[in-house]
């Protein structure tokens, strides 16, 4: 650090003149230019040196490199530690996935051997409609059948057969469903309408038509000794019965007799609806139903087979709507 003489004598200076005794002598035009007084005192003046003395605000060089250190540390010992692999977990997922797989496979497999081959898919604005191609799957073949198999087939399809041209129940279940539900919808019996369900019994049935896909033959106790699996079609009953109450419904609020409770009906009120239904009829004669797959179980019964009344019940029920 460099030094410079000034014109104090700190132990022989007499005493200074302060600010308050002589204002108008204390300090010159310029900031630098020391205040004299009339004797030739001059006040000393500051000399610049080359010292930098540091400021409150600025580290020094060294708490900067301590700081600097102290940084390298955190940053060295903040850094993300690398996942360790889990070579148990890993194991366990691998194990879990194989077994979704399997079981996966052993439901979706038997299911989808028994659905049809979508050949189309046509998407409306409100309605999606499908066609299933079945005409190139392989028929059953009779000579790769049994004789116990071919005697169940023959069976099964006498059964159909008697469906469809009237016989067994089937015909009497379906017009008495028939007549329930036109009670139910309309508050009024079939009869008051002289409405012929025999007749839509008999358009609904004699439509049947189907075509067996397999025959089981089972030796397991607790399980029906055989079992047959078809493909069937029936007449357009959805379509009937929507139109039919849609129609229905209007002509009775027209008549005001809808919910009306009335006691006797006139012939031109009965003649009203019946045309309605018979017009219908005409209309859905020559019209089938989608595809469906159902299926039917047989006991023994000495020699020949016998089909269970719960399956038969099941399957009239699906291939009528009798819901």
């Amino acid at each position: 650090m460099a030094r410079y003489d000034t014109q104090i004598d700190p132990f022989n200076a007499g005493e200074p003149d302060m600010p308050w005794d002589d204002p108008e002598s204390y300090i010159g035009e310029e900031e630098n230019e020391p205040a004299t007084d009339s004797e030739g005192y001059q006040s000393p003046v500051k000399q610049p040196d080359n010292y930098d003395a540091p400021s409150d605000d600025a580290p020094s060089q060294g708490s900067k490199r301590l700081q600097e250190k102290r940084g390298q540390s955190v940053n060295r010992d903040s850094r993300p530690t690398p996942p360790v692999a889990n070579s148990r977990k890993n194991g366990c997922g691998c194990i879990l996935t194989v077994i979704v797989v399997v079981v996966l496979l052993n439901v979706l497999v038997p299911a989808l051997a028994f659905m049809p081959r979508c050949a189309s898919l046509d998407i409306g604005d409100d309605n999606i409609e499908v066609t299933w191609d079945l005409e190139d799957e392989e028929a059953l073949d009779p000579d790769q059948l049994t004789a116990d198999e071919r005697s169940l087939e023959e069976q099964c399809a006498a059964t159909l057969d008697s469906i469809a041209s009237g016989g067994g129940d089937a015909r009497t279940r379906v017009a008495e469903h028939f007549a329930q539900t036109f009670q139910q919808r309309t508050g009024y019996a079939v009869g008051e309408f002289s409405i012929d369900t025999n007749a839509y019994a008999e358009w609904a049935t004699e439509g049947l038509s189907y075509r067996i896909e397999s025959v089981y033959v089972f030796d397991e106790p607790g399980t029906a000794p055989g079992t047959v699996y078809f493909e069937a079609t029936t007449a357009d009953i959805a379509g009937f019965t929507e139109e039919f109450y849609e129609r229905a419904y209007t002509y009775l609020s027209e008549q005001d007799l809808h919910g009306a409770g009335v006691s006797a009906l006139s012939n031109a009120q009965r003649s009203g609806l019946q045309e309605i239904f018979n017009d219908l009829l005409d209309k859905y004669r020559d019209r089938t139903s989608d595809e469906l797959f159902a299926g039917l179980e047989f006991n023994r019964v000495g020699d020949a087979w016998a089909v269970t009344d719960e399956s038969y019940s099941e399957a009239v029920q699906h291939m009528f709507w009798l819901y």
